[in-house]
């Protein structure tokens, strides 16, 4: 056996230092971002049904307007009068959905700040808490 081996198996493991945690301390600690990133939660939840109540208004306002076209050109007595009902379906058909894209856009900038004002608010508390603790040589630089 060699010096390294010797030394080697004399050195005995240690079990490793475990701080015991109290749960109770710990959840204490954590509540305000619980509630926080619940209230987040709360808000794009409520967004996401906003968004698909948008999105089967528009699909049901788009199925009646398609069926009414269909109606319209089905009925046309010649190519003139198919070309004017094509075009004026193409064309509002195209604004609809520029418009729909705004809507659903507003809609999903609101979510994302209404979202986001919950976490700015808690960050904000721990900033003041922090700038409370330390005052002194926050000041000094």
């Amino acid at each position: 056996m060699c010096a390294a081996q010797t030394k080697a198996s004399a050195v005995e493991p240690q079990e490793p230092n475990f701080i015991p945690l109290n749960s109770e301390a710990f959840m204490e600690m954590n509540t305000a971002n619980i509630k926080t990133l619940t209230k987040m939660s709360d808000v794009m939840m409520k967004g996401a049904a906003t968004i698909n109540e948008e999105l089967s208004r528009f699909a049901s306002m788009r199925i009646g307007e398609d069926v009414e076209a269909q109606k319209s050109f089905m009925a046309c007595r010649s190519p003139v009068e198919a070309f004017e009902i094509c075009s004026t379906f193409m064309q509002s058909t195209m604004r609809e959905y520029f418009e729909e894209v705004r809507t659903l856009s507003g809609i999903a900038a609101e979510i994302t700040q209404e979202s986001w004002t919950p976490i700015e608010e808690q960050t904000e508390q721990v900033m003041k808490a922090g700038n409370g603790a330390g005052n002194g040589a926050a000041k000094k630089g």
